[in-house]
């Protein structure tokens, strides 16, 4: 089966939101927001909170995909992929965190024995 360039939205359900968005507007506000992001947080809890948002965007990705059913597979960049490359951002973010910043960003402080 072979699919022509234009966006096919037939199969999104009537009520369905139908989101058309360009990838360099996404590319532009992802960035922007690391910024505004970089600016705001402490140095020491910019591993964290890059894990945590990321996390959650891809969940947020994923579930605005699975309810407009986006296609899985497809020749191009979708929303699955999308979900799954902040997913990917957010687990190294997490990895490459140090635990006592992790308490910090939680409001925790670590008591010294």
């Amino acid at each position: 089966m072979t699919r022509s360039k234009t966006t096919d939205l037939a199969h999104v359900p009537a009520g369905a939101p139908r989101i058309l968005v360009r990838p360099a507007a996404v590319g532009v506000t992802i960035g922007a927001g690391c910024l505004v992001l970089a600016a705001m947080v402490p140095a020491a809890l910019l591993l964290p909170v890059l894990a945590v948002m990321s996390i959650a965007a891809a969940g947020g990705i994923a579930l605005v995909a699975w309810l407009v059913r986006a296609e899985r597979r497809t020749d191009g960049v979708n929303a699955w992929d999308a979900a799954g490359a902040c997913a990917l951002i957010g687990a190294a973010a997490g990895t490459m965190t140090r635990p006592d910043h992790v308490l910090q960003l939680f409001g925790y402080a670590l008591v010294a024995q």
